[in-house]
């Protein structure tokens, strides 16, 4: 009977110690992610466009801020007191650079940064690329300088987006005339082509069928041998493959509707892709915004096919969801600038799905405001998501910020469960 009434009170005081927890920490539970730190520049002014690309590779964050008279980049390492230890990214020669940070993409130890306006030789808004390699203790320096070659032409808008994986960049060049005007074309780099350590052009992608104005190339996303870019003026996405030789090709072409911008955004991970179109009206509501989620042998082997669709869970009338979009590690994220929080116009917001398309969570900034436009940029590493806000307060204000939200520890729980259940435990087993 003493047995039967001390378990009994070890399990009284088990559930007490999880009902404070529960009280005390409701965000733990309510949740699945929570924000754990806000970045801005250490020099920014008012209106630098801090947050006009980002990318994340593990602890590792860069972002760009184009309206300056250069234009910048940053990039920041988590350690162990959080995210901190700023790097800003320096060039050799800043000579002629214009919008660096217009693209921004990371993979391991290798940062590329696009600059879409600047002048290449005597030739104004050719547009440059430019690689960075981590010398391991923390700083970051310019190991290639990319650039269309003979095909560096006035506002060819090469540098409009960047994206790397592995020893392969891409970068785009989304006014690129080709046989009509802005057509657009993808420029594809391997490390070492060339010689050891150089970035060499590979091959230049376009459309199967191109057409003017179509901007092929403005928004893109590699993940190993696959390529996914985008055409948002014409609302197709192309995946490109690699067939293990160097030798890219297209496989699939995805049309939607019209005038819905689709290929504005676009992600890859593995066998799953996810494309946006922020102009499509949803539920009646113009430019609300909405994605499509696409999965390798969807109906079919080497087919990419539709697993789901995905929209705000707060439909609004220019709310632009899928402006930007981002997998990883069977999540999905959406960002919808345009949207209004708490009668906050134009504050934003992002949410978080699987990549099944269900449903986790909307993502919020602490400190939300007007204008803000958070959810402009979102990117994904792990369980750590990015999300820009390029009106929001910073160093100055509306300089731009960067918001980080992870996957708390469960830490405070489980240590209080965990230190009352040895307590009780080593009080019974004295006592038996």
């Amino acid at each position: 009977m003493r047995r039967n009434k001390q378990l009994f009170n070890i399990g009284i005081m088990m559930m007490a110690a999880a009902a404070i927890c529960l009280a005390t920490t409701p965000a733990v539970f309510a949740e699945m992610f929570a924000q754990s730190a806000k970045l801005y520049a250490s020099d920014g002014t008012s209106g630098m466009n801090y947050g006009s690309a980002a990318g994340i590779s593990g602890n590792t964050i860069v972002v760009g801020a184009t309206d300056t008279a250069t234009g910048a980049a940053y990039v920041y390492t988590k350690g162990g007191s959080g995210w901190g230890s700023e790097v800003k990214l320096d060039l050799a020669d800043w000579t002629g650079i214009d919008d660096f940070g217009n693209g921004a993409a990371i993979d391991g130890n290798t940062i590329i940064i696009g600059a879409n306006k600047s002048t290449v030789g005597s030739v104004a808004g050719a547009g440059t690329a430019h690689i960075y390699g981590s010398d391991g203790m923390g700083g970051w320096t310019e190991v290639a300088l990319l650039t269309a070659g003979t095909d560096a032409t006035s506002d060819i808008g090469f540098g409009t987006s960047v994206a790397i994986s592995g020893d392969i960049a891409l970068v785009g060049a989304s006014k690129y005339d080709g046989a009509s005007g802005n057509q657009g074309a993808t420029y594809v780099f391997g490390r070492d082509v060339g010689g050891t350590n150089n970035w060499g052009l590979i091959t230049k992608l376009t459309a199967s069928d191109p057409s003017s104005n179509a901007y092929f190339g403005a928004a893109m996303a590699i993940d190993g041998d696959t390529a996914v870019i985008g055409a948002y003026n014409i609302s197709k996405a192309y995946i490109f493959e690699d067939d293990g030789l160097g030798n890219w090709s297209e496989t699939t072409k995805i049309t939607s509707t019209s005038g819905t911008r689709y290929g504005a955004g676009v992600s890859i991970d593995g066998d799953t892709v996810v494309s946006g179109a922020y102009y499509r009206s949803v539920d009646g509501k113009s430019r609300a915004g909405w994605a499509e989620i696409l999965s390798r042998d969807e109906g079919g082997e080497d087919t990419w096919g539709q697993v789901s669709e995905i929209a705000s869970q707060n439909v609004e009338t220019y709310g632009y969801f899928g402006r930007s979009v981002a997998t990883d590690s069977g999540l999905v994220v959406a960002g919808a600038y345009g949207e209004d929080t708490d009668s906050l116009t134009d504050s934003g917001a992002a949410y978080v799905f699987q990549d099944d398309g269900s449903y986790l969570e909307m993502l919020l900034p602490d400190d939300a405001a007007e204008s803000d436009s958070f959810g402009k940029i979102v990117a994904i590493s792990g369980t750590t998501i990015v999300v820009t806000a390029t009106g929001a307060n910073g160093f100055d204000t509306d300089a731009g910020a960067v918001y980080i939200f992870e996957v708390p520890e469960p830490s405070t729980l489980v240590m209080v469960i965990g230190l009352v259940t040895t307590l009780a435990l080593v009080g019974y087993r004295r006592r038996s």
